[in-house]
């Protein structure tokens, strides 16, 4: 770049505005600014942190301002995550601010003040202590600085009131004097911010050799620390007190003397449990690949060498073994030098698949998920991005996080509904980890034992690789499957457990092994209804009926959190007459508690793991075999691996075909294909019992088969000419206390797309709507959508822009407008 010639940098700043924004870069800054780096800039009456998007020297219409100042020394963001960035929200419609507040740790763009001290060598070169530190930092105009730091007798300074003294210190120079230990930063965020974690340590002075020859003759105490702190470069205080608990006096007398220096070393906050670390350094299994696991890793190992961007699907039946394909694939990524993402759909997945990644990877491997505390999740994003971690864990985000040089990203259980986000930035990290893949020319490895129909026919279309594992890794026999209709059996015995059920949930008791029960409805009773009104107790604010929770005795709004006391009488009538429908997971453990006193039963849902360690803790006895009957929602559905368990009972399958969703076959299929992946796994065979009240519907005959390729055959030809994988969808939804209010809204926006649509010739392309969403109010708001579609992606991303470009995206003070490209959630 040509800096004779003015700069200007593109800034994304964290609001809710549709671009970035320009700003003159100052001559001082010229020479160290670079793209990616957080900046300070002023924004109407405030001063914002931002993130440097682009450099560059088009000159803007209008008059800009200046960058105010740089908050750091290298960027923190590498040039293929912002090239993410910026895709995802040209493509997603989403404020370039908003990607970043996704992409960087909480409070990472808050307003941030930097604090100074002295330093050890500091002090030392006020009292004239030799340190070996060039003697030109320490000229008489430089040295008044560390004078009046040390005034402050271990007080700090802001920095910024530091530099704008007159003569002030230049960055570089202040970079130098921290990375020689003269002086200390400390960052800290405006409000509640999260600070890196230091702790004491000690160093060697350069001269320590010939110094310790001649001072410790006679203390051999400080000989050994001296030595020991040698060797370890630098050690923290508390480490070398327990290693040598009586040592506080000698390490005081080596500090005394020069010898040693006190600096402030950073430490990780470690998402890993003891436990877990333990357990996973612990097992390190070798384990054979069989010829179909062998042959994908072949196969894979050769789209890695390619250097060029891949995708494969690998399809494999439950328990096939794929996490063991990408472990070898990640192997071979990390052996090359490059690095690889593994996304998993839900945190309850995570601590199952970390163990076994880090039981291979060691101290390589980072986790990033929402469960973790602000401070876990900024050393782990630290981690990342210095490249001190290589493999990373995670949820939907970690497909943001700031990793160089990416050569392989795992999306495991594609499928999965939870990879759509459905707050504020709507991407869905599978699509997203496909355009990363893109960028860095990396390989992305897709893998289900269901795949959703859209991978399946990219894969059927020749767009992605298609790898398939046919049998279990462990040449366990699948379960077998037996259906239990309910249509009669529920009104005749007013229970919720078949006799069937029953019978075999005794024999795994008496041999000792373990059942899973799976219904996908929380609570005791998923509604109250008064019998002489016949109307549904439900939320104030909601269109959605209140959920009873025996604990606590009160009525709970799933949508909006809103809780009631259970009430005696009907809200709407005053009759005393409540009568609870429906059964939730509290209901059925109750029940087997009853059915089976003497048993351990525990429940996994929601409500059950709302203490942070909760669910891990439950997974973990579940595998140590202490719980006899786990009971839960779509929690225990997916990833689990429990060589003990050999019944899996499925207690209402059809109960999410009654969605108005077009995806609900769909999702019904695989849900109850994962669950009942979870018997029989190993050496003991397996067996599932789905109870249903409609055995006849395809997705139930086709999930007792475990015929994938019909149920892909017959759900493709329900969705020809109207949904994916055929069609191209983005939902409009908007939200309003007012209904007429938000309804015209809505009939407006519908009007201006047609008019779109017909004055851009959009050929296949239609705006359908508006209509009352299926969930008709939620937290006092009316709802309403629209749903448009297109056989073409180019033609329905033309249409958006161009309704962009008219603003009809953009919410008003009573009507909140969200647009959602490539929806998943239909309600």
């Amino acid at each position: 770049m040509n800096m004779s010639h003015e700069i200007y940098a593109e800034v994304a700043v964290p609001l809710p505005l549709s671009a970035s924004y320009t700003y003159r870069v100052p001559p001082h800054f010229i020479e160290t600014l670079e793209q990616g780096m957080r900046v300070e800039v002023r924004f109407s009456n405030r001063v914002l942190a931002g993130v440097v998007l682009e450099l560059h020297e088009r000159p803007p219409a209008a008059e800009t301002l200046d960058i105010l100042d740089v908050l750091d020394d290298e960027p923190c963001l590498p040039t293929g995550a912002l090239k993410l960035y910026k895709w995802i929200s040209e493509y997603y419609f989403a404020p370039p601010g908003e990607v970043l507040q996704c992409a960087l740790p909480p409070g990472y763009l808050d307003a941030r003040q930097v604090y100074v001290r002295l330093g050890e060598n500091g002090r030392k070169v006020l009292e004239g202590i030799p340190t070996g530190i060039d003697a030109a930092w320490k000229t008489q105009a430089r040295r008044k600085y560390l004078d009046k730091l040390a005034l402050l007798n271990g007080g700090e300074k802001s920095l910024s009131s530091w530099l704008k003294e007159p003569g002030g210190i230049d960055r570089d120079t202040l970079k130098q004097w921290r990375e020689s230990g003269l002086i200390i930063t400390r960052e800290k965020e405006a409000g509640r911010g999260v600070e890196a974690r230091t702790v004491t340590a000690y160093s060697c002075a350069e001269d320590w050799s010939e110094k310790a020859a001649q001072q410790l003759k006679r203390a051999p105490v400080q000989k050994l620390l001296l030595e020991k702190i040698a060797e370890a470069g630098c050690i923290s205080r508390s480490e070398l007190l327990e290693l040598y608990p009586s040592s506080a006096g000698s390490l005081a007398a080596l500090q005394k003397s020069g010898l040693i220096s006190a600096v402030e070393m950073r430490v990780c906050r470690s998402p890993l449990g003891h436990q877990l670390v333990q357990e996973s350094c612990a097992r390190k299994p070798i384990i054979s690949l069989n010829d179909e696991q062998t042959s994908a890793v072949e196969r894979l190992a050769i789209a890695l060498n390619s250097g060029e961007f891949k995708a494969a699907l690998l399809e494999g039946v439950t328990g096939s073994g794929k996490t063991e394909v990408y472990l070898s694939a990640a192997e071979s990524c990390t052996a090359a030098g490059r690095g690889v993402i593994f996304l998993v759909p839900e945190i309850a997945m995570t601590p199952q698949l970390l163990s076994r990644v880090h039981a291979r990877f060691g101290n390589s491997v980072a986790v990033m998920h929402s469960g973790l505390s602000r401070g876990e999740r900024l050393d782990e994003w630290q981690r990342v991005r210095s490249g001190e971690a290589r493999v990373l864990v995670g949820a939907r985000s970690a497909i943001l996080a700031p990793m160089d040089n990416v050569g392989l990203i795992v999306v495991d259980e594609e499928h999965d509904p939870s990879y759509k986000g459905e707050d504020r930035v709507l991407y869905h990290a599978r699509d997203v980890a496909l355009m990363r893949g893109k960028i860095e020319n990396a390989l992305v490895l897709l893998g289900s034992a269901t795949p959703s129909l859209e991978s399946r026919f990219n894969a059927e279309s020749g767009l992605y690789q298609r790898l398939t594992l046919t049998r279990r890794a462990t040449d366990a026999a699948v379960p077998q499957i037996k259906l239990v209709d309910l249509k009669e059996f529920w009104m005749a015995q007013k229970r919720r457990l078949s006799s069937e059920l029953i019978i075999a949930m005794r024999q795994r008791l008496e041999r000792g092994e373990q059942s899973i029960l799976f219904l996908n409805r929380r609570s005791y009773a998923p509604s109250l209804m008064c019998r002489k009104c016949r109307r549904v107790i439900e939320c104030d604010d909601c269109s959605v009926p209140l959920a009873y929770h025996k604990h606590g005795e009160e009525l709970v709004c799933h949508a909006c959190g809103r809780s009631a006391a259970l009430p005696r009488e009907c809200p709407y009538c005053g009759r005393d007459e409540l009568e609870m429908i429906g059964v939730g997971t509290q209901k059925i453990e109750e029940e087997l508690e009853l059915t089976f006193p003497k048993a351990v039963i525990e429940r996994l849902d929601q409500d059950a793991v709302q203490k942070k360690g909760n669910m891990r803790d439950i997974l973990q006895r579940m595998a140590r075999n202490e719980i006899d009957i786990l009971v839960g929602t779509q929690m225990v559905t997916k990833g689990h691996d429990f060589p003990n368990v050999t019944l899996v009972g499925v207690l209402l399958a059809d109960q999410g075909l009654n969605f108005p969703d077009f995806r609900s076959a769909e999702r019904t299929f695989q849900l109850l294909t994962q669950v009942a992946g979870r018997a029989g796994r190993h050496d003991k065979p397996g067996q599932v019992i789905i109870q249903t009240l409609r055995p006849d519907h395809h997705a139930i005959q086709c999930a007792l088969d475990a015929d994938f390729n019909r149920f892909f055959a017959e759900e493709l030809q329900h969705r020809e000419g109207m949904y994916p994988p055929y069609m191209r969808l983005a939902a409009v939804r908007l939200e309003g206390e007012d209904a007429q209010e938000t309804f015209r809204l809505a009939g407006d926006i519908a009007e201006k797309l047609k008019h779109i649509i017909k004055e851009h010739k959009l050929e296949s392309t239609q705006a359908l709507g508006p209509a009352i969403a299926p969930i008709r109010r939620l937290r006092s708001n009316y709802r309403f959508r629209l749903l448009l579609r297109s056989a073409s992606r180019k033609n329905l991303h033309v249409m958006l822009r161009a309704a962009q470009a008219l603003k009809l995206w953009q919410s008003t003070d009573k009507v909140k407008v969200t647009l959602d490209v490539d929806p998943v959630n239909m309600l």
